[in-house]
């Protein structure tokens, strides 16, 4: 699938972690950013807007990373929005 193909450098051992990890994101990315007009339509406008939102900016940073050469910091960046939940 082309939104989760990894960078043309990336070897070929790591290719499928970095597919993984970039669906996933994109997933993650997918549904964050469906909660947000969500809590507009509801009215419950509280901090927990911004918390979808950095994650949301975070799994973003995440998906370009994992199309980058630089894929391992994407973990990461998947990893901080799960853990930072409340």
């Amino acid at each position: 699938m082309r939104l989760t193909e990894p960078h043309v450098s990336i070897p070929e051992a790591e290719r499928q972690r970095v597919r993984l990890t970039a669906a996933l994101s994109l997933a993650l990315m997918l549904t964050s950013a469906a909660a947000v007009p969500g809590q507009f339509l509801l009215g419950s406008l509280t901090s927990d807007v911004w918390t979808v939102l950095a994650a949301t900016a975070s799994l973003v940073a995440a998906y370009a990373l994992s199309r980058s050469p630089r894929a391992g910091l994407a973990v990461w960046f998947v990893l901080f929005p799960i853990l930072s939940a409340p």
